[in-house]
């Protein structure tokens, strides 16, 4: 009789070291999942801040000096990019990354135009780094600079003969490069609606500038 009640205390602590060493090897699974899903290490973030910059910078700068000054353009580009880093463990999840830099350029060059209070100049510099203009070869001579010039002076016209929501669409578009689903988040619209505001600032610009003017659609 008490060799039975041993082999079922022994049987008894055998399945408890069983269940013991399966609760344990659960929570070691659940930690190393939870480790796993905690989200990017420092490193990766920085790299992937790093990635981001190399990528957008420009786009940012564009955008912003085709609405400011070259200096104050450089100020909201630093700045964007002062937030993404500050951000990043947020942005790093986003589907978008881009429609959130846009986002902040957007809000940040409305700050600076609202300090200065007038409608700003617009920089020399075209969405041309994109090809916008008729001919990409560079000036060769005097004739060609002063036809470069005139290009560059009528497609500065076209685009300031747009409203604000339309000239906007149409620049993150042409120099930001950004989808319409992209342009929506940044705009806080529907990507239908971008769409159209699209449509109609290109349908306008092309009126204007007549078939010697090529734009991407």
């Amino acid at each position: 009789m008490f060799k039975e009640t041993n082999r079922e205390d022994e049987s008894h602590g055998q399945a408890s070291a069983s269940e013991n060493d399966t609760a344990k090897n659960a929570q070691a699974k659940q930690e190393s999942v939870s480790s796993a899903s905690s989200g990017p290490t420092d490193a990766e973030l920085r790299a992937w801040v790093e990635t981001m910059v190399h990528k957008h910078q420009k786009t940012i700068r564009r955008y912003a000096r085709k609405r400011l000054q070259s200096a104050d353009a450089d100020d909201v580009t630093q700045i964007v990019l002062m937030k993404l880093w500050e951000q990043r463990e947020v942005v790093h999840g986003f589907r978008h990354p881009i429609a959130w830099i846009m986002k902040i350029t957007r809000r940040e060059v409305s700050n600076v135009r609202r300090f200065h209070d007038r409608r700003p100049e617009t920089s020399h510099e075209l969405p041309g780094d994109r090809q916008l203009v008729g001919s990409g070869t560079p000036p060769r001579n005097g004739l060609d600079a002063v036809l470069l010039d005139e290009r560059e002076r009528a497609i500065r016209a076209a685009i300031e003969s747009l409203s604000d929501e339309l000239a906007e669409v149409f620049l993150l578009h042409q120099v930001s490069r950004l989808t319409h689903e992209e342009i929506a988040e940044v705009i806080e619209t529907t990507a239908r609606t971008a769409r159209w505001r699209y449509s109609e600032a290109f349908k306008r610009v092309r009126e204007q500038l007549g078939d010697n003017y090529r734009f991407e659609d």
